[in-house]
């Protein structure tokens, strides 16, 4: 028998929770994407879209006061 090995817990903050969820729901609203982080308000996911802001995509549309988020990949197209 060798020496096993065991897995080492990940340990994630909680922004990057929340931009593996918008990479999972992909390109969505900040209501799309409170929803599916489990708020019921946007409001609750602006400081995290502040502290995110390097990390994001963030398109306006034109015809609404709505911005599109989506996670901004680097050139091996993994998430920052």
């Amino acid at each position: 028998m060798g020496v096993g090995i065991r897995n080492k817990p990940v340990f994630r903050t909680y922004e990057q929770m929340c931009l593996d969820k918008l990479e999972e729901i992909g390109k969505s609203t900040l209501m799309e994407w409170a929803r599916a982080m489990g708020y019921t308000n946007q409001n609750s996911m602006t400081k995290i879209v502040k502290r995110l802001k390097d990390d994001l995509i963030v398109t306006r549309n034109d015809s609404r006061r709505l911005n599109f988020y989506e996670v901004k990949k680097n050139q091996n197209g993994l998430s920052f």
